[in-house]
């Protein structure tokens, strides 16, 4: 299914029909997505613009594995962040969990709070929202709205002092 909507998504479309075709595809990744990953799914429609960007993303990102993919290469290590954890000794860290979660089980956020807090040296902030796995849910959304407002303000033109 995701090979076929990425051949689907990758080819410019050459007329009404082929444009249709591509609109109704990415329409129904995105519904699919949504019910996977929103505790309370919306019942309208996104407009094709947003369906079309969104399933371009989303399809891409699954076939690359998801962000840990390098070089163009698939990364099919469910461990990476685990196993690599020490590389973020002095980051700060915030992670917001959708309780609800049906994408990334909430088991994981817990495996991934233990080992940044045995590494020590940096600041780990955990909350659990009552929502599912999308940012865009009411809870998850405010709460990372304000940990961005609280972050220091940064400058693009500012290297960390370097």
């Amino acid at each position: 299914m995701v090979r076929g909507l990425a051949k689907i998504f990758a080819v410019q479309p050459q007329n009404e029909g082929e444009r249709e075709r591509v609109l109704k595809a990415a329409s129904a990744c995105v519904a699919w997505e949504s019910s996977a990953s929103r505790l309370q799914s919306s019942q309208s429609q996104p407009n094709h613009k947003y369906a079309l960007m969104a399933g371009r993303i989303l399809i891409h990102y699954m076939i690359n594995g998801g962000f840990l993919g390098a070089g163009g290469e698939p990364n099919r290590d469910n461990n990476y962040i685990l196993d690599h954890v020490a590389r973020l000794k002095e980051i700060p860290v915030h992670i917001v969990h959708g309780r609800y979660d049906r994408v990334c089980d909430l088991y994981q956020a817990e495996a991934l709070v233990r080992a940044l807090r045995a590494v020590g040296d940096n600041e780990v902030n955990y909350f659990i929202t009552m929502a599912g796995h999308s940012s865009l849910e009411p809870e998850t959304d405010s709460k990372l709205c304000a940990i961005m407002n609280d972050l220091p303000p940064m400058s693009p033109f500012d290297r960390g002092g370097r």
